[in-house]
C-alpha cells in the first residue's frame, strides 16, 4: 500500500500517452473506447518531437514496415514526430499507474483481455518516459512510482534493452523500463509518460526505397497514409511518398 504522504506527491503529477502510431488513430471499438475512457479528447493531442522512424516488419500489415524508436537519429534533423494526450485523471498512485500500464498494453495488443501482468511481452514493451525536473525536485514521490514500475519487468523474462535497438546504436530503455531519450521540450508541463515500444529485429534500418516497396508489394499503405494524415511523422516520409508513387506508375 501507498502512504498518505507519497499519494499526496504523485496526486499532483501529469502524465500520459505517448503514441507513435495507430494506437492514436485506430477506430477499432477497443482502441475507440481506450482513448475515450483513459485519455481527453484528440483535439487535445500535443505534437511532440521524438526519435521515432520506420524500422520494424510487421506480419500483421502484410509485411509492411511500422514505427521505433531509433537512439540513432535523436537530437538531429530527423526527429520524428509523435502525439501526447494526457490521462482523464492522472493516477493517484503507484497501483493506479500499474494498471493505467496494463490498460495500454490491452489497447496496443487490440484485446479487452489479458494472460499475463507483466510490462513485456514477445514483440514489445512498455515504457515510461520521466520530465528530469519532476524527478529531480520531488524523489518523495517518484521512487515508489519508479519502483512500483520496475516490478513489473523480470516475472516472465527479463526485459533485454539490445531487443529495442538497431546495430551498435545506444539503447533506448533500462532493463527497468525507463525510456532513455531526451525530455521532449513540448512536454515542460508534463511530469512523465507512458508509452509503447517494439522490437526492430533488423541488423540495418530500411531505406525510403525499402518501406516504399513494402507497402506497393503489400497494396498496402493504410499505416503510413494514416500517420501523415494525423501528423504522425518521419524524415523519410517525402521520399517514402515519391517513391511509392513512381512504382505505382503504369510503365509505358
Amino acid at each position: 500500500m501507498t502512504d498518505s504522504k507519497t499519494k499526496e506527491a504523485i496526486s499532483q503529477y501529469r502524465g500520459g500517452v505517448l503514441m507513435i502510431g495507430s494506437l492514436f488513430w485506430d477506430p477499432s471499438e477497443i482502441r475507440h473506447n481506450w482513448r475515450s475512457r483513459h485519455l481527453k479528447p484528440l483535439e487535445t493531442a500535443i505534437d511532440v518531437q521524438i526519435p521515432i522512424r520506420y524500422g520494424r516488419i510487421s506480419k500483421s500489415r502484410d509485411d509492411t514496415f511500422t514505427m521505433v524508436f531509433s537512439k540513432e537519429i535523436e537530437g538531429g534533423e530527423s526527429m520524428g514526430r509523435g502525439k501526447f494526450l494526457e490521462f482523464h485523471g492522472n493516477p493517484k498512485s503507484p497501483e493506479e499507474l500499474i494498471n493505467e500500464g496494463l490498460e495500454l498494453i490491452k489497447a496496443e495488443c487490440n484485446t479487452t483481455e489479458l494472460n499475463f501482468s507483466v510490462f513485456n511481452w514477445s514483440w514489445g514493451t512498455i515504457g515510461i518516459g520521466l520530465n528530469p525536473k519532476t524527478a529531480i525536485s520531488d524523489k518523495s514521490g517518484f521512487g515508489p512510482f519508479i519502483e512500483h514500475w520496475s516490478n513489473q519487468y523480470g516475472r516472465r523474462k527479463p526485459l533485454d534493452p539490445d531487443e529495442y535497438k538497431v546495430g551498435q546504436e545506444n539503447r533506448v530503455i533500462t532493463p527497468s523500463g525507463i525510456l532513455e531519450i531526451v525530455w521532449p521540450r513540448e512536454l515542460t508541463e508534463i511530469d512523465y509518460f507512458i508509452t509503447t515500444l517494439t522490437k526492430s529485429g533488423l541488423t540495418n534500418y530500411p531505406s525510403a526505397e525499402e518501406i516504399a516497396k513494402a507497402m506497393h508489394d503489400a497494396k498496402d499503405r493504410t499505416y503510413f497514409e494514416n500517420n501523415v494524415k494525423y501528423g504522425i511523422l518521419t524524415f523519410q516520409d517525402e521520399q517514402i511518398e515519391t517513391v511509392f508513387n513512381d512504382l505505382s506508375e503504369p510503365q509505358s
